[in-house]
């Protein structure tokens, strides 16, 4: 985030929030089980304002293990509170962040379900089995509420005549509470507004329970739609008259259509049984009235940014969400809808296998309510996806209901015999002897998930709702945890109209400091989610200004995504490439592994070659390592994890002790190094290859700022220009990075392990024989590079390491994070002061001196240059 010039730029202590009041979303940053903003406030004051974890019960009361969206077969949360921070943290740039619907609890066609069904079993994929973005509050204690998740206030209460509680005399008409508006002055601010429908959606808790079977009158035991830790709620007044399901809150959408309301209708939230309808606004010949809380902040949010993928799917930037383009094309059962998800998984449909039935608050995400069948002749939704056409209960061609995996949890023996569905065409109740448009096109409302809609030839309820139970499907995923990530599968055909890059564009709610990122070479996120201190230990993820705040796991990347071809191939969603799964058990010399590579026929394809550097590290995963690789998917050349799992990728320009001038470079998937290895020897001694094909993945494109920064267009980083100028621990380079406003921006933090490799420059050495390969390996035409003291090593010139943040440990035998990883812009050498390992291996370092040792050659005090995202 950049300061502003008149903010003083001083050291930020924690929860320190300048947050752009009506404009931007507040920059969340994640530190173990707390969150702080930064942001700017109107009249450049600052407040404090602490953002308390809202950790969920991943394991919940029904003892189901719950998943996050993404590739949820890959990884259960093990470390609740540092894991859910980070996952929120990918919403720092959405403009349209879907909060998560509450729900943990996983059900059948019937009621709760113990254990959460595995792929393959009846009901798996329902929405209690994944975790999405957590609703995260705060409460300003000045009547306001901030959403940390959308970036949106929201004020306390409904109590508009502050007599302390809520009841009928607080309901507003539509008219009175658009014009009141104006008025308001809840914790100082003027701007208020009545919210839209999407807006007022953000707030919607399915862990609620629709009140609507009870009998009597009693609601101390029921519970609402809405957190009522944070905002005041109540029922209907029912000494005024009114059900106890009397909770409408007005929102700003009109419905575009009046057909079945001649006064028109107005889309309100219903926060007692948990659904959206459309009310008309006036009631028995009285202008209805509405429960009324009124927001600010975050203008762009509920505002779609559709991008057609043109390979079947569509892309939602603003949400990162991707859907499928078609629907199922027929209607079924809920159940029957969570299997063809499954279905779909299975074949890969559209080259995907991480498919999933949308919540309730993913599916409304993509209506439009500027549509509708009775004005636009269309389904409420973009024109850009296909929706079937169905014939309604009154014989008009109309458009289908949509399942969603969010179960209507009702009061009663039976608690989960509803399914929550969003109409994309008209919501039909049977009134006056006729069917009628009642609810209209974009409500949400529930259908039983079994049963016979034969059953209600009336439909059901005091407006007749109609009853359908087979209802459609439309398919979503998503895409990625940071902007810019390319997800598109690899497409074999020649076809130039396909579009290859569906990624998420950076998106910000101030103008984009770089119009030009290209996106092209997105930096895989290691998978460290763990923090740890200097002698080795975990830790809680620390909070910002406490020591070892800053790390690897506190950062949230552009995350492992591979799909399993079937084929003896893996492709990875994220840079493109498809790689050969099972490498052969051979040591081969560099030469002989390029030549087996060229001659490979594998899964139909000629086209394999050997990869580069980059892209053999980008498959890289530091989560635990022994092996640093991620064995779900690919296999190792050896029969166990030793250091000798050792792949060649491209020749080194410098001179080595073992290789002279012939040295090659390899990753080690066994120990996570790269190195620079003899490149003619084959046999034992000799390296395994792993081929590669598809696009060119690891080049860079940066851009001199002019103000000290770099911004590299590929990778969507910004770097500093020079770097610390002298060498530190590791402790201490976290501490600088923590306290960096550099460039007048305080969101800089230590490079992870691949993002410091990324700027290598594999062109450059000290210890090359050719003068134009001498120099550090980094670009000097756009970076700064401090010179080792002379002496330091044995070349007249040399440069140093440089910390990374991502933790490392020894071996398999010792478990104890006593190391940091760093990469070396200069030469990496041995106890000799010679050339060892080669200018760019990546290596890890003691992280403090007097700690254990590594394999020798530990310098302890090493270099920093920080890094941010591109705004």
């Amino acid at each position: 985030m950049k300061l502003p010039e008149e903010v003083p730029k001083g050291f930020f202590t924690v929860f320190k929030v300048f947050l752009a009041v009506g404009l931007i979303s507040p920059a969340i940053h994640a530190h173990g089980s707390n969150m702080y903003a930064e942001g700017v406030i109107e009249g450049n004051e600052t407040c404090s304002v602490t953002i308390p974890s809202q950790t969920p019960a991943w394991n919940n009361q029904n003892g189901n293990q719950n998943y996050l969206n993404q590739n949820y077969y890959a990884q259960i949360r093990t470390n609740t509170n540092n894991s859910l921070d980070k996952h929120n943290r990918r919403y720092r740039n959405v403009s349209y962040a879907i909060v998560d619907t509450g729900q943990t609890t996983c059900y059948d066609d019937l009621n709760a379900l113990p254990v959460c069904p595995a792929p393959g079993e009846d009901f798996h994929g329902t929405d209690g089995l994944f975790i999405g973005n957590q609703p995260s509050f705060t409460n300003n204690s000045d009547g306001t509420i901030s959403d940390n998740v959308t970036g949106l206030m929201w004020q306390k209460t409904a109590d508009t005549d502050g007599d302390g509680d809520i009841d009928a005399a607080d309901k507003l008409t539509y008219a009175d509470a658009v014009a009141r508006a104006s008025e308001q002055t809840t914790g100082g601010y003027t701007d208020w507004r009545l919210p839209t429908i999407k807006e007022l959606y953000s707030l919607m808790n399915f862990n609620g329970v629709d009140p609507s079977m009870v009998q009597d009158n009693d609601t101390s035991g029921l519970t609402p739609f809405i957190d009522t830790d944070y905002f005041d709620f109540a029922y209907g007044d029912i000494a005024a008259g009114e059900r106890i399901i009397d909770a409408q809150y007005a929102s700003s959408t009109l419905y575009v259509a009046t057909i079945g309301d001649e006064n028109g209708l107005l889309f309100g939230l219903n926060l007692a049984d948990g659904r959206i309808k459309g009310y008309g606004l006036v009631l028995m010949g009285r202008d209805k009235t509405f429960q009324v809380m009124y927001v600010r902040g975050n203008q762009r949010y509920g505002q779609n940014d559709f991008k057609d993928n043109r390979n079947g799917t569509v892309t939602d930037k603003a949400t990162t969400l991707m859907w499928s383009k078609d629907d199922s094309g027929e209607g079924m059962i809920w159940k029957d809808a969570l299997a063809w998800v499954q279905e779909k998984n299975a074949e890969r449909y559209l080259g995907y296998n991480d498919w999933r039935l949308p919540n309730a608050k993913e599916l409304h995400s993509i209506l439009d309510y500027s549509r509708s069948p009775d004005t636009t002749y269309s389904a409420a939704i973009d024109p850009v996806f296909n929706v079937s056409e169905i014939v309604n209960e009154a014989g008009e061609n109309d458009y289908p209901w949509f399942w969603s995996g969010t179960t209507h949890v009702s009061m009663g023996e039976v608690t989960g015999s509803w399914g929550a569905y969003v109409a994309f065409g008209r919501a039909l109740g049977y009134m006056e002897g006729e069917w009628t448009d009642v609810h209209g096109a974009g409500c949400q409302r529930s259908d039983p998930k079994i049963g016979d809609p034969a059953q209600w030839p009336y439909g059901n309820g005091p407006q007749g709702d109609a009853i359908r139970i087979f209802n459609y499907v439309r398919l979503v995923r998503d895409t990625v945890r940071a902007p810019g990530i390319n997800t598109t599968p690899i497409d074999d055909s020649d076809d130039d109209d396909t579009d290859t890059d569906p990624g998420i564009d950076p998106i910000d709610d101030v103008p984009d400091t770089d119009p030009d990122i290209s996106s092209t070479y997105q930096v895989i996120d290691t998978g460290q989610t763990k923090c740890y201190n200097d002698e080795g230990a975990e830790i809680t993820c620390p909070l910002s200004g406490e020591y070892f705040a800053g790390q690897d796991a506190q950062y949230d990347g552009n995350q492992f995504s591979y799909i399993d071809n079937g084929d003896g191939t893996v492709t990875d969603n994220t840079t493109g490439l498809t790689w050969q799964q099972s490498p052969v058990n051979t040591g081969w010399s560099y030469e002989g592994a390029e030549t087996y590579c060229d001659d490979l026929v594998l899964a139909g394809h000629d086209d394999w070659r050997m990869p580069t550097l980059k892209e053999l590290f980008s498959i890289s995963d530091f989560s635990k390592g022994w092996p640093y690789l991620d064995t779900t998917y690919y296999n190792l050349a050896g029969d166990t994890v030793s250091k000798d799992e050792q792949y060649w990728a491209e020749p080194y320009v410098g001179t080595t002790v073992e290789g002279q001038g012939n040295a090659a470079f390899g990753v080690n998937h066994g120990t996570g190094h790269i190195k620079a290895y003899p490149a003619g020897v084959s046999g034992p001694m000799g390296n395994y290859v792993r081929a590669v094909r598809g696009n060119s993945y690891g080049t860079n494109d940066f851009v001199d700022n002019g103000d000290g920064t770099v911004t590299d267009r590929s990778t969507g980083l910004m770097w500093q220009q020079g770097d610390s100028g002298e060498g530190m621990d590791w402790t201490t380079a976290l501490a600088y990075a923590e306290n960096s406003i550099d460039a007048g921006y305080d969101d800089w933090r230590l490079p992870n392990v691949k993002e410091l490799q990324s700027i290598v420059d594999y062109t450059q050495s000290p210890s090359a024989s050719v003068t134009a390969n001498l120099g550090p390996a980094i670009d000097t035409d756009f970076f700064q590079i401090t010179e080792l003291p002379f002496g330091t090593t044995n070349y007249d010139t040399d440069y140093g390491y440089f910390w990374s943040s991502t933790s490392a440990y020894f071996g398999g035998d010792s478990l104890e994070y006593y190391y940091a990883w760093y990469v070396a812009f200069g030469t990496a050498v041995g106890e000799s002061g010679d050339d060892f390992h080669g200018a760019g291996a990546v290596r890890f370092d003691t992280k403090v001196e007097g700690g254990p040792l590594g394999e020798g050659g530990e310098r302890y005090y090493n270099y920093v240059r920080l890094v941010r995202d591109v705004d």
